[in-house]
């Protein structure tokens, strides 16, 4: 996040991974980013299966002042 806000800039991270990848959910939290919605149905898989997205986002403001 350092490198996103501070060298590049940013004004936002976003992320999205499947509903149902627990672990990478769990790392995007850890990493300070907040639950923004999900979009049903949002990709067709190889696999045939509809996947639900997640999506994730934090702001510059705000990993500035978890960092405090």
């Amino acid at each position: 996040m350092r490198y996103c806000f501070e060298e590049l800039q940013l004004e936002r991270v976003e992320s999205k991974t499947d509903v149902l990848n627990l672990a990478a959910r769990k790392g995007l939290q850890k990493s300070g980013l907040t639950e923004e919605g999900v979009l049903r149905s949002h990709t067709l898989l190889a696999n045939g299966r509809r996947r639900d997205s997640i999506f994730y986002g934090i702001l510059k403001n705000e990993w500035f002042e978890s960092q405090l």
